[in-house]
Order: C-alpha cells, then structure tokens, then sequence
C-alpha cells in the first residue's frame, strides 16, 4: 500500500467502524445518500469511487431507509472493510492483538504498529481541511454540521423506564388511571375483564 486513502486513514485512526462513518459523511455531502428528518439514510445515487463507498451503499439498500447503527453494522462485516484491514495487517500498519476474546473485554482485535502510529501523524502533519479527512481522522466531532451529527449519528436515547428498569405495574396502572384510560368503576381491567360492576 503506498499512499494511504482517507478510509484506510480512518480504519487506522479508529477502526472499520470510523471508516463507515467517514464514507457516510462522503456520499452525504456528495448528494450520494440523503438523511431524512429522522436521521436514517437512504441512497440517492448509486455511484461510488471506492469500494468502501460501495459497502455503504449497499448496506443501505436501494430502496430502504437505513439507521447509521445498520449501516455500521452491515458494511463493518463486508468483505471490503475486512480486506481493507487485512491490507493494513498485510502492509504492516496494523497487527492483530494476541489475546483470547474472553480477556479482550471490548478491546479489539486489531492495534497499530509503529509504522501505523507513524503514518497516522504523518497524515495529521499534513492538515488536509476537507470533512472526509477530518472526519477520518479526527471523528465525527471534527463534521462542521453537528446538526447533520445529531441527526444522523447520535444512537437515539434508551426509551424512559419505570421502577429502575422494571416495570412498576401499580405506578403504570394509576398513570393509567388517572389518564381515563382505565374505565372508572367495576374494577375491570384494560382487556375486558372483570367484575364487581352493577
């Protein structure tokens, strides 16, 4: 590998994942992919100029409406992001962590060589300004829309839990109560049942 792309920048600088993301922010603000209101993404053209680009799109779909989280998830597991870690492995870039999964806790399987750590500051040292660099090196801090990051980057928040994470079935039901959508008297419940009414 002699010049390093700006996905193998971002596999080095954190991952498959950071890749993903960084061809995501390409083909947005090429007009590739759109983002909806929501937040999920879907493909306006299908065009790539990188087989990187090309796991995205396809992991997309041509006619769904995908969430980053399945986006990553997809293209992290195509063979053209694993053979791009591989090429960085075969490069001497990256080497694989000599740990069983069990102690990895998280961890990933892969580190940066020296070499890796070099080519990194390297390609920092050499300040390229535009957003898929930046992206790539820096994260998704580094994207000047952080409307556009909200959007589509941020995981939405974990749904409102009652009872530290159980459901309190007495607060539900007063809650329900008190909202008219319990039936008052007769001591019914909300399929049907019950009785004690007149």
């Amino acid at each position: 590998m002699s010049a390093l792309d700006v996905y193998a920048l971002a596999c080095l600088a954190d991952g498959p994942v950071r890749a993903v993301d960084t061809a995501v922010v390409t083909l947005l603000l090429d007009g590739r992919l759109r983002a909806e209101p929501t937040g999920a993404l879907g493909t306006a053209a299908l065009r790539y100029d990188h087989p990187v680009e090309a796991a995205v799109l396809d992991a997309v779909g041509r006619r769904a409406l995908r969430s980053i989280g399945t986006v990553r998830f997809r293209a992290a597991a195509d063979d053209r992001l694993t053979g791009l870690v591989a090429e960085l492995a075969v490069s001497g870039l990256l080497r694989r962590v000599r740990r069983p999964p069990l102690l990895r806790r998280g961890r990933p399987g892969w580190v940066l060589t020296d070499a890796g750590r070099s080519a990194l500051r390297e390609a920092r040292r050499a300040g390229d300004d535009r957003v898929p660099a930046r992206v790539a090196l820096d994260g998704l801090d580094a994207l000047p829309d952080q409307d556009l990051r909200r959007r589509v980057f941020d995981l939405p928040p974990d749904p409102r839990r009652i009872g530290g994470g159980y459901l309190d079935l007495r607060r539900a039901q007063a809650e329900m109560e008190g909202k008219g959508l319990i039936g008052e008297g007769g001591g019914g419940n909300w399929m049907g049942g019950g009785g004690g009414g007149p």
